[in-house]
């Protein structure tokens, strides 16, 4: 598996490259695992990992499908 890494637009990389697109909307959560349930993203150890996980969530938004 990948390590975690933040995108060109401050969000929680959702795929190998770089290559996020700012008009999906979908929730694609395999990359957010590492925060819940798992521990690998927290905030004591990777705390800008966590602060692009949360803009990640905040981006996708209440509307997004998944």
């Amino acid at each position: 598996m990948e390590p975690s890494r933040i995108c060109k637009y401050g969000r929680l990389r959702e795929w190998v490259r770089d290559m996020d697109d700012m008009s999906l909307k979908h929730w694609y959560v395999p990359q957010r695992w590492a925060v819940h349930p798992g521990s690998e993203i927290n905030r004591e150890r990777t705390p800008e990992l966590l602060k692009s996980a949360c803009m990640s969530m905040i981006y996708r938004g209440y509307d997004a499908t998944g």
